[in-house]
């Protein structure tokens, strides 16, 4: 029991050790963090791309249960203040080895170089007139695309087979890591969530990746003009970006150049929302003004994203924020 509670501390120690180092000493680690833990994902997720499902729901229920039940057991059994001692310091070492192997394998590229200084952008202010301009450019953009797609009787989205979406989206930097190589790494399939999707859809996630298993999964029950922009946000991560800004700009690139029209529009369509979003809290009356009846098509899927969204809205999602906000400001993002 001791000896376990020390091992605790050590992994504990030696992962906040390496938080320290990434925000107060990022040059300490950077690039040879990325490129290992570049390495050790693609070799993770080729092993679990064999797996048709995704492996870290099942592993995930299996060490909740373990928990659980070795506390029930100590409480019904009576084992006292040394049987909970034990239980404590079994689910302490759990707890800290998850925590280690997490920043091992791919928690500390948080504090790595951005994406901006990668792909040679300039950061700038920008003005209003710049963000009306790109508003009208993605709408636009946007609206073409979305007569490309498949639609049903009512004009609803469609989704072709989910495995192929999935498969293009695993596949879907190819094209950029020609020209940059942070978008280089696996290639594997997303995959979709099975048994927690429901949960996900209830906290607001539609998507997650796993660097334990090395899996990008996308919750099914998103809307169908997010799956495709998901699949590729999460297929980000696993490219070693961590940031959700920056996988944000990564899916809509990984979209945009995506041969596949589903992807494109999904990819604009989120862009259109990003800047939309902004512009609207800069100057709500310019943003609805924009907003006009010759935007049929996108201002329908707009209406059915929200529509869908809106039935999960309540305590658990807001809770779900605050957690979420929380891990990543302990990463200083």
């Amino acid at each position: 029991m001791k000896k376990r509670f020390i091992a605790a501390a050590v992994f504990a120690g030696l992962s906040l050790l390496g938080m320290a180092a990434g925000n107060y000493f990022p040059g300490l680690l950077f690039p040879w963090y990325r490129e290992m833990s570049r390495f050790l994902l693609d070799h993770l997720s080729r092993a679990t791309a064999h797996i048709p499902f995704a492996l870290w729901e099942p592993l995930a229920l299996v060490i909740a249960a373990v928990i659980i039940i070795g506390l029930i057991l100590v409480i019904g059994q009576k084992r006292g203040i040394k049987g909970f001692l034990g239980w404590l310091s079994g689910t302490a070492l759990t707890a800290a080895v998850l925590f280690f192997a997490f920043n091992l394998l791919w928690g500390l590229n948080h504090y790595g170089p951005e994406l901006s200084e990668e792909l040679g952008l300039e950061i700038r202010e920008y003005t209003e007139d710049e963000l009306k301009e790109a508003v009208n450019y993605y709408m636009d953009e946007a609206e073409n695309l979305a007569e490309l797609v498949e639609r049903g009787e009512d004009g609803e989205l469609l989704h072709d087979d989910l495995k192929e979406w999935m498969a293009a989206a695993g596949s879907s930097y190819g094209k950029l890591a020609d020209s940059c190589r942070i978008f280089s790494g696996s290639t594997a399939p997303v995959k979709k969530m099975s048994i927690f999707w429901l949960y996900m859809s209830h906290a607001g996630f539609t998507g997650i990746f796993i660097p334990h298993t090395a899996e990008s999964t996308v919750n099914p029950d998103a809307a169908v003009i997010d799956l495709p922009y998901t699949m590729c946000h999460e297929a980000a991560h696993r490219c070693t970006i961590a940031s959700e800004d920056e996988a944000n700009f990564a899916a809509f690139l990984a979209c945009s150049v995506s041969d596949d029209p589903d992807f494109r529009y999904s990819g604009y369509y989120q862009a259109f929302i990003s800047v939309y979003n902004a512009l609207y809290k800069a100057d709500k009356s310019a943003a609805l003004s924009l907003w006009t009846e010759e935007y049929e098509l996108l201002r329908q899927d707009c209406g059915a994203a929200g529509d869908h969204y809106r039935k999960y809205e309540g305590q658990v999602q807001k809770a779900a924020e605050k957690v979420n906000d929380t891990y990543l400001k302990s990463y200083s993002e």
